[in-house]
């Protein structure tokens, strides 16, 4: 069974230049990066994904309302390759 949601090489900066090279808005504008990005070419590791997670501040409440220990105890099965 494959998975048809996942498209291999798909990524934002790929779609972003599509959209941009059939776009007819003459005012485009490409978007800048955050300063907060590092290395764009960098995935993620499973690992990597779990400390993160666990190491959540207890103040660390995002804009779901998710709490941290929601969070934390769920995060073998977030950090889990599916």
């Amino acid at each position: 069974m494959t998975n048809e949601c996942q498209v291999d090489g798909l990524t934002a900066q790929s779609l972003n230049d599509h959209y941009a090279a059939v776009s007819t808005d003459t005012l485009y504008q490409p978007t800048t990066r955050k300063s907060t990005v590092q290395n764009h070419g960098h995935w993620i590791t499973e690992m990597e994904f779990f400390r993160i997670l666990d190491c959540l501040r207890p103040t660390a409440a995002g804009l779901d309302g998710l709490p941290v220990w929601f969070l934390r105890i769920a995060a073998p099965i977030f950090a889990a390759p599916y």
